[in-house]
């Protein structure tokens, strides 16, 4: 597919107020000094076709700014371009609108957004649809790589460069790698099988620092096993020989210790039967004791609790007489108060009603004399007064007089219980007093008659005695047989400690042997781990020259297709494996070091190697064309932008086919 420019119109559009670019599908020049619009061209071109300027930014202003730095209001951009594909015409044009609306309640109209429409062939359609009808000439991402120089080699990620450039000629498969090698990557097939080489990579990393992990552990624990394992100091028959000799000493001692033992078992019998006595005799002397002040201990307990309970009675008496000194006091009191009552009821039932000559003949309001019916209205309402407050009276002192009745005839009765229970108490505590008297007379009489202990024949201890005193003259008499005891002993400890020395030579003896073979396990697993490490390195080795080849065959398949640009998809890392890149080089030199004249014809180099691949050929704006003078050929319209001279008023000068016309404002090219 071979797509031209044909016209390109701008309204509105980042400064460009209305001008129309018209290639009619042929290469051009347009010149210009700097900031008088070359830049918009492309940037309305790719924004018609891609929704994003030449820089690849979506993100921009695109409306014409005033010189207070903001937009009039109302004011829609527009651009629109018409293009043949394969000499089939098309025509695109995109539209921005401000919105604007009145909220309720307000005046004015406020801003609402933009609007952004769109047109293919004059009708509307939708933005979906606008993209969809754009992608379909060749792909947006692939329409950025065939009409921009600069797009490829520094806007795109490295990653997708490879994969742009890979998909161009294939990876070539494991099989046909190892085909190819010679017998050199023999098995390669076989290590890979379905799964893709940097995934076996990834598994044999992982197997490979498991197993070193794995060795780094034994080489500490064979030299820990190492400093633990004893040096023993003799041979294993030296030390079984030691220990014979030992036990037979040992038994030998054992011997002369039993025999002198039943030597002195007589003796030692005599005295345990005399422990044995002495032992009985003491018991038998604290029983006797215990026997006789048995007696004097119940009579003295008796005599403590009469004495005790004595106490008491007398404390409970004197406590008595104290309520009963109370209780009297208390009778007098009421007696009194029942007195004083009784003169009371008689005074004021001795109380009579008298009436003053000249108490109710004035009137105390006015001073005159009252009438004869109101003088006896008041005298008798006076003497109802009277009565009443009489009667009140008595009948307030008869309740208090009975009250009072009833509280002394209370503690009358109270009293006389009182009095009773005291007569009681009193002759029962003089009945104990006299008993308590004949206890401790009976107790003094006892303690006075009573023998003393040595004096009192008892033929079962005189016997005990005599027993002891004839078994102690026996073993006085007898020989005692002496032993070395201390001696004997410390010669069995020293052997002792001979024989363990042997035991302890024996044990790291055995000990060295296991810790031997623990040692020799562990070296044997080192070897093992060691292996399995080469065999895994012979692996990661393998595919380290399966991943060179592949390199080098795609490095090829790739370059093969251009010319001056070279491009480097690998590059070789300090352990020898191969990582993945995409580096593009320019006579050698890699591309970011390069002047512009070199990175715009590596871009058109690049633009003609991938038209050729999709077959696609699109417009390409070639931006900052005053740094070269000869630009590689991509087989597409080329637009070439340059600062220079423009026209007379300073705006651009488009050069189409060979002949140049001038712009004006508002004109037509």
């Amino acid at each position: 597919m071979v797509i031209k420019l044909e016209k390109l119109t701008l309204r509105n559009f980042k400064g460009v107020r209305d001008f129309t670019f018209a290639p009619r599908g042929s290469d051009a020049s347009v010149y210009g000094p700097n900031a008088s619009g070359k830049t918009t061209l492309a940037d309305a071109f790719h924004w018609l076709l891609t929704g994003k300027d030449s820089g690849n930014r979506t993100q921009f202003e695109l409306k014409t700014l005033g010189s207070d730095s903001r937009t009039a209001r109302g004011l829609e951009l527009e651009v629109s371009a018409t293009l043949t594909a394969d000499g089939k015409s098309i025509e695109l044009q995109k539209q921005v609108k401000e919105k604007w609306k009145r909220p309720r309640g307000k005046s004015l109209e406020e801003f609402d957004g933009h609007q952004t429409n769109h047109w293919v062939d004059g009708s509307p359609v939708s933005a979906e649809w606008y993209e969809e009808r754009v992608s379909g000439f060749v792909g947006v991402e692939s329409l950025r790589l065939i009409t921009d120089p600069w797009y490829f080699n520094t806007v795109m990620h490295w990653q997708a460069r490879r994969r742009a450039l890979v998909g161009m000629c294939g990876e070539a498969t494991p099989e046909e790698v190892e085909a190819e090698s010679g017998g050199e990557l023999n098995g390669l097939s076989e290590l890979l099988g379905s799964h893709p080489a940097y995934h076996v990579r990834k598994a044999l990393n992982e197997q490979r620092r498991t197993l070193i992990e794995a060795v780094k552990l034994i080489g500490p624990k064979i030299q820990a096993l190492s400093r633990a394992t004893p040096r023993p100091s003799s041979g294993k028959g030296e030390a079984e020989a030691g220990i014979a000799a030992c036990q037979a000493e040992v038994a030998e001692i054992d011997a002369q210790m039993a025999s002198a033992q039943e030597a002195i078992k007589p003796h030692v019998e005599r005295g345990q039967r005399l422990h044995g006595l002495e032992l009985k005799l003491r018991e038998y002397e604290d029983m006797r004791e215990r026997k006789s002040a048995g007696a004097r201990l119940a009579v003295l307990a008796a005599t403590e609790q009469l004495a005790a309970e004595v106490n008491r009675r007398e404390r409970a008496l004197a406590e008595a007489q104290a309520n009963n000194d109370r209780l009297q006091l208390s009778i007098e009191t009421a007696s009194t108060a029942l007195e004083g009552l009784r003169a009371e009821h008689e005074r004021v039932q001795s109380e009579r009603f008298y009436e003053a000559p000249d108490a109710w003949r004035i009137c105390e309001a006015c001073g005159q004399e009252l009438p004869e019916v109101k003088k006896v209205e008041l005298s008798d309402a006076a003497r109802e007064s009277f009565e009443a407050r009489k009667a009140s009276n008595l009948s307030v002192i008869s309740l208090e007089g009975k009250r009072a009745r009833t509280r002394h005839d209370s503690l009358t009765a109270e009293a006389k219980e009182l009095v009773t229970r005291e007569a009681t108490a009193v002759s029962e505590l003089a009945a104990m007093r006299l008993e308590l008297e004949a206890l401790r007379e009976g107790t003094r009489k006892a303690a006075a008659a009573e023998p003393e202990p040595q004096t009192v024949p008892d033929p079962h201890h005189a016997a005990l005695c005599a027993e002891i005193e004839a078994l102690r003259a026996e073993i006085e008499a007898s020989p005692h047989p002496h032993e070395d005891t201390e001696g004997t002993r410390a010669r069995r400890d020293e052997i002792a400690k001979r024989m363990q020395a042997h035991m302890k030579t024996l044990s790291d003896i055995d000990a060295a042997s296991r810790a031997g073979a623990d040692i020799a396990e562990y070296e044997r697993s080192e070897r093992e781990l060691s292996d399995q490490l080469a065999e895994l390195d012979g692996k990661v080795h393998l595919l380290d020259e399966y991943a060179r080849a592949v390199a080098s065959k795609l490095e090829c398949a790739v370059n093969e297709k251009f010319g001056t640009v070279k491009f480097r998809l690998f590059k070789e890392l300090v352990g020898g494996q191969m990582e993945p890149t995409c580096e593009a080089l320019v006579g050698g030199v890699p591309y970011p070091d390069c002047n512009t004249a070199a990175q715009l014809n590596a871009g058109m180099e690049v633009i003609g190697v991938l038209n050729a691949h999709y077959d696609a050929y699109a417009p390409v704006f070639v931006d900052r064309c005053e740094s070269i003078e000869k630009l590689t050929s991509a087989g597409s319209q080329v637009i070439r932008l340059v600062v220079g001279a423009g026209d007379a008023s300073g705006g651009m000068l488009v050069e189409v086919g060979g002949s140049a016309s001038t712009s004006a404002e508002g004109g037509v090219i």
